[in-house]
């Protein structure tokens, strides 16, 4: 599959739709930008993160499955459960500049 122009690349954000996006004078910089970035892509989009047992996330190193699982269970009791996540989705590959993330204002 050919690498993608800047024409076929959707614009990053820019600071009118959000806080982390990019100034107006740069906008056809980012674009650009942005397409050389995926067009230098060699892995797939996205990676699952599983460890080769098809067990929850790759462990640290020198971790056990029973040492993190007793780790997680400390955190829960400490932090409350539903502080505590397990982020075993996979990895997407992407322009770091788009956050996915929205944070209310509180």
């Amino acid at each position: 599959m050919p690498p993608p122009t800047p024409a076929q690349v959707p614009p990053p954000p820019t600071l009118a739709d959000t806080h982390s996006g990019l100034p107006d004078r740069l906008l056809a910089l980012g674009t650009e930008s942005k397409a050389r970035l995926l067009s230098n892509r060699t892995l797939p989009e996205s990676v699952p993160r599983r460890d080769g047992e098809g067990g929850l996330p790759r462990l640290p190193p020198d971790t056990t499955r029973a040492e993190f699982d007793r780790a997680i269970g400390e955190l829960r009791q400490i932090l409350g459960g539903e502080h505590v996540d397990i982020n075993d989705k996979p990895l997407v590959d992407g322009w770091y500049v788009e956050h996915p993330y929205v944070f209310p204002n509180h």
